[in-house]
């Protein structure tokens, strides 16, 4: 049995929408995709700073702005596999972030620093679990038709 992942899991106009369901192989795929399209698009965007300056620290930050959105969406979808709302992005990807940040004014002894890392781990861990490791809804949910019917495998074919 092969797939044909060209359609099913690369097309542009499917990762950037929230709505509908991603399963873990479509999730991982995609932000496998992100994480290699981010690097790229980093390498780019330093060799064009060195050549256009301001111009292309803009293009950097617009890149990132992109791929920030389309990692949103590319979240949500899998959230909402889950059965949870793409709400559930501020939690897991946006708290851990603010909840570090603080840190490096308090210094890395003191204890409430330590606690902010503590919280910020056990968000981040819950995430990856949540979003990157537990199965989706099986069957329909608030959110679209199971991700893994045979309503959504329309690219398997027979060896």
């Amino acid at each position: 049995m092969t797939i044909n992942t060209t359609n099913e899991y690369f097309q542009l106009n499917t990762n950037i929408k929230y709505q509908g369901r991603s399963n873990r192989k479509r999730y991982w795929l995609q932000t496998l995709v992100m994480i290699g399209a981010f690097l790229l698009a980093m390498l780019v965007g330093i060799a064009l700073f060195g050549v256009l300056g301001i111009l292309g620290k803009i293009l950097i930050v617009l890149v990132v702005l992109a791929m920030i959105y389309v990692s949103f969406c590319i979240t949500a979808k899998r959230l909402h596999d889950r059965n949870k709302s793409g709400q559930w992005f501020v939690p897991f990807f946006v708290l851990p972030n603010i909840l570090s940040m603080p840190v490096e004014h308090l210094g890395e002894d003191s204890p409430l620093a330590l606690l902010l890392l503590l919280i910020s781990a056990a968000l981040s861990i819950w995430a990856f679990i949540e979003v990157g490791c537990l199965k989706g809804t099986i069957g329909d949910n608030q959110y679209g038709p199971d991700s893994l019917s045979q309503q959504d495998i329309t690219h398997v074919t027979p060896n």
